[in-house]
């Protein structure tokens, strides 16, 4: 057996298996008065339509099966991602920035802002929710400029500040995070979520523009602090956490919106379940080792070759060959030039 192919094979095979059409597909079904996700089904009038919104890198080829699968009964919409494609009849597509947010991301928030709280009580939405989502759709809670947000994601990136910690940085600084974009509504709706993050964490995927937040301005400036980058801020940034550490600004929501519920749709335990599975087949011993890598890129990739010399040298924990499955988000911390991030 070549096992490069064999590795091949089995990223490929896993990469297409949590594709978004493929996601999408396994997750949906519509009946004429009702939608079902994952099992839960959610009420409609007869024939009533359904308006579509999301952001992410995945937005569109999401946004793309929802259109296959729900057809006519989609009244519009508007998806935000890093590229732009018009090839969908119902849905519309504006391009944002990633992964530091630009004048495109606010823009796509105003749009987002705009169609959402038009909605009434009697309609009904779904969200497509992937990674990138955080930079993709932005506006900046006063007094933040776009400038300072932007030196602030900068400073975040290069100093490798866990994905958890920085969503509750962002979601402190914006607008349309931690719930806030939810609360915008009257409609209900549904979220699903392409996740990215280790753990899953609801609060975490996206910053949580429909999610409740559970962290406080305290635990932002506490994160800033923590990871020596309070006295690099601009002014404008620090003026914000000050106002909320004195109630000065308001927190973000910290109860979830009842009218919307969240499905995970994919996530990187998924992908290593199908990587198994596929791997079994051409004949291999498989183990997941861990979908919850972190950790700075190097040192962690010296644990990981570690660990196959051990194999090699002692047959322990498994006898080669085997295929080691490793999921997670490694950091990469920048001392030059480089644009760091994970």
């Amino acid at each position: 057996m070549n096992l490069r192919n064999a590795a091949l094979e089995i990223y490929r095979d896993a990469l297409q298996a949590v594709s978004p059409m493929n996601l999408i597909k396994a997750s949906l079904k519509i009946d004429p008065d009702r939608l079902r996700v994952q099992g839960a089904a959610y009420p409609l009038r007869q024939g009533q339509r359904i308006h579509v919104f999301g952001s992410g890198k995945a937005a569109i080829e999401s946004a793309k099966a929802v259109e296959k699968i729900l057809g006519d009964r989609i009244t519009g919409g508007l998806v935000v991602s890093s590229y732009e494609d018009v090839r969908m009849e119902k849905i519309e597509v504006f391009q944002g920035s990633h992964p530091v947010p630009t004048q495109k991301s606010v823009q796509a928030a105003d749009l987002l802002i705009h169609k959402l709280s038009a909605l009434s009580d009697d309609d009904f939405y779904i969200y497509l929710l992937s990674g990138g989502s955080s930079s993709l759709v932005e506006k900046p809670a006063y007094p933040v400029t776009l400038n300072a947000l932007q030196k602030t994601i900068r400073l975040l990136l290069k100093n490798a500040v866990p994905i958890e910690e920085m969503n509750v940085v962002r979601k402190h600084l914006s607008l349309v995070k931690g719930g806030r974009l939810g609360d915008l509504t009257r409609a209900k709706g549904v979220v699903l979520i392409v996740s990215d993050v280790i753990g899953d964490g609801l609060d975490t995927i996206g910053s949580a523009p429909f999610f409740c937040d559970p962290s406080t301005y305290q635990d932002a400036r506490d994160i800033l602090f923590r990871h020596g980058l309070w006295q690099r801020l601009p002014a404008s940034v620090k003026a914000l956490v000050a106002q909320g550490l004195a109630g000065a600004a308001p927190e973000t929501p910290k109860e979830q919106n009842a009218n919307i519920r969240h499905h995970i749709i994919g996530n990187n335990i998924h992908l290593l379940k199908k990587a198994k599975e596929k791997a079994e087949t051409l004949g291999l011993s498989a183990h997941i080792m861990s979908s919850r890598l972190r950790g700075e890129a190097k040192e962690v990739a010296k644990a990981i070759v570690s660990m196959g010399e051990e194999i090699l040298g002692t047959r322990q924990p498994f006898a080669p060959p085997v295929c080691l499955l490793f999921g997670g988000e490694t950091t990469v911390t920048v001392h030059g030039n480089g644009k760091g991030g994970r």
